[in-house]
């Protein structure tokens, strides 16, 4: 994807977030635990207002959250968020990729990472918002594809146990079935490798792209993914990424 699609996504996804959440404030939302719609727009406008102004100022020390502008209570945060995203939008349109835009995990980040950051980000809450109502959409197919090679280059190796006495996490392969996507994963020492396309593996997570996004992210669309192989992997695998 391009960074065209990133933020069209982020726009798209965000402003679906927010009807959603303007049904009801107080509504509680099943997929984030303790979460009501009320934490789900304060956390997601936060991040979008947060990134937004590390994109904008092209800072590389990025920006102190504790000096941002607090969020309101009530129905006008939903007009928040929605503004939150708005600016996010026109920051990231404003950038070139390399523009550096803050830290992240301790490391510099650019303005090309934050529209893909976001777009993925906006994605799954905007699910999460959805789902509370009980119709969510699923992830775009090209977009969740795209999430999904972020959630596994970027974000799982944060998550990979270190060497120990632990038993190894095995090989897991994992493959969309409506888009192109495969992903053969496996850990040596600690680090996690990632080879794109299709392979053997001991344990396999197969279904459409939307179903493998969520799935990484520790969300349930339906039946979920088929599992196919060593299902203890499978498991492993799943609760390396949070299941």
């Amino acid at each position: 994807m391009n960074a065209t699609d990133h933020i069209a996504a982020i726009a798209s996804d965000g402003a679906a977030l927010a009807d959603a959440a303007a049904s009801g404030l107080e509504r509680p939302v099943p997929s984030c635990p303790s979460w009501d719609m009320a934490k789900l727009a304060l956390h997601v406008g936060l991040i979008h207002t947060w990134a937004g102004e590390c994109v904008r100022r092209r800072a590389p020390e990025g920006v102190d959250r504790a000096t941002l502008p607090p969020a309101p209570d009530g129905r006008p945060r939903i007009a928040w968020l929605r503004d939150s995203t708005t600016s996010l939008v026109q920051a990231l349109e404003a950038a070139d990729d390399d523009d550096p835009a803050g830290t992240w995990r301790g490391g510099p980040a650019t303005a090309s990472f934050w529209r893909r950051r976001m777009a993925h980000e906006t994605a799954v809450h905007r699910w999460d918002a959805q789902a509370a109502l009980g119709r969510p959409d699923p992830i775009d197919a090209e977009l969740a594809a795209d999430g999904i090679a972020e959630v596994v280059e970027v974000l799982l190796p944060l998550s990979v146990p270190p060497p120990s006495g632990d038993p190894a996490l095995g090989t897991l392969h994992l493959h969309c079935t409506d888009t192109t996507g495969e992903w053969l994963l496996s850990v040596t020492d600690g680090r996690l490798d990632v080879t794109p396309g299709h392979a053997k593996a001991d344990a396999a997570l197969r279904g459409d792209a939307s179903e493998l996004f969520l799935t990484c992210w520790g969300r349930r669309s339906g039946a979920g993914p088929e599992v196919l192989g060593d299902q203890a992997v499978a498991q492993g695998w799943l609760a390396t990424m949070g299941w």
